[in-house]
């Protein structure tokens, strides 16, 4: 079992979880976990996960726009959220009750597209859907609304269909 996964496996995603997700999506997990460390917190919550997919070069564009860049949405953490006091080990993290919602809602998504595998569009629809995280703030702070960006994906994914 690669590192990541063992990682995944350790914050709570589950083992059916991690089967399906696309190596993007794997890689969005591994970067909120970066994120969650580097901010010296002891969970991987919503604001995590939002700076896992702005790092995604598919879904990240939906999020930066043009003048938005995977800093500013870190510096709109700190400032807005802070930062731990002191050094956290991967093992320690754990889920938020508000990203567990996160990847269920992404999972029914997945569940109702009959998709392949979870991608990084299943978790930012299912962070969309999840109206009260930390990480809608921060998109209401940059002025983006989160049911209009979803109404979006919807209508990019039905013309992909």
């Amino acid at each position: 079992m690669a590192h990541a996964e063992r990682s995944l496996l350790s914050i709570g995603i589950s083992e059916d979880l991690s089967k399906v997700l696309s190596p993007e999506s794997n890689r969005v997990f591994r970067n909120a976990l970066r994120e969650a460390i580097s901010l010296r917190n002891s969970h991987l919550g919503t604001e995590h996960i939002l700076l896992g997919l702005v790092e995604d070069e598919n879904v990240g564009k939906f999020l930066k726009g043009e003048e938005r860049s995977i800093d500013s949405f870190r510096k709109s953490i700190r400032f807005t959220y802070g930062q731990g006091d002191t050094l956290v080990d991967i093992s320690a993290l754990h889920l938020t009750p508000r990203a567990e919602n996160v990847i269920n809602f992404a999972l029914e998504e997945f569940k109702g597209e009959g998709a392949q595998a979870l991608t990084p569009m299943h978790l930012l629809i299912g962070l969309l859907r999840e109206r009260e995280g930390k990480a809608i703030g921060i998109l209401l702070n940059f002025g983006i609304m989160p049911e209009q960006l979803l109404e979006k994906l919807r209508e990019v994914r039905e013309e992909q269909a």
